[in-house]
């Protein structure tokens, strides 16, 4: 990255920059910053090389292995977390514990953003699910094949759960022996 001091050189200066000359340098700074491709601030960048500048792959500078999809499967390389990418070999003890750290607060606060209304949703539309499937399950004279195909649309389709168990018995076993 460009400094102020190559700055100063270029421009035949021994102090910085006039405050009306500062913007200048710092969009210098950034153009070439975007420019190198090196506008990468997420740590794992520390421990991995662009490989022709291309940000989804990356060289691992303690195996050397190439790994690719981006920066984020290469933080689980690092941590040794066997999350769709085989652990690093040689990466330090210290490094390996850092993005770990790293992986696991991604992981917390995915989880933290799920809200508890989200939650209840999810148990409802499970239930819902569970009583579509013992009413399935009760109906007589009801084969395999339509059974099969009931409980996909049931499982795919929240909606259906709602109109299945509005349903009279008889339309039940109507509705699921004309699949």
């Amino acid at each position: 990255m460009a400094s102020i001091d190559q700055f100063r050189d270029k421009n035949h200066e021994g102090d910085m920059p006039s405050q009306h000359g500062a913007p200048e340098v710092l969009r210098e700074c950034i153009r070439i910053t975007k420019k190198k491709g090196k506008g990468r601030h997420d740590v794992g960048w520390l421990h991995g090389i662009a490989v022709d500048g291309n940000a989804s792959k990356i060289k691992c500078k303690y195996c050397n292995k190439v790994y690719s999809s981006g920066v984020s499967r290469f933080k689980h390389h690092l941590a040794g977390t066997h999350k769709n990418v085989k652990p690093c070999s040689a990466v330090p003890n210290d490094v390996c514990q850092q993005m770990l750290d790293k992986v696991n607060k991604v992981q917390s606060n995915l989880i933290e953003k799920r809200t508890p209304s989200e939650d209840v949703q999810d148990n409802e539309a499970n239930k819902k699910l569970m009583t579509c499937i013992d009413i399935l399950d009760g109906l007589e004279g009801i084969g395999g094949g339509p059974f099969t195909k009931a409980l996909k649309i049931l499982k795919e389709d929240p909606l259906w759960r709602d109109v299945f168990l509005a349903l009279s018995d008889d339309r039940k076993k109507d509705f699921v022996l004309n699949l």
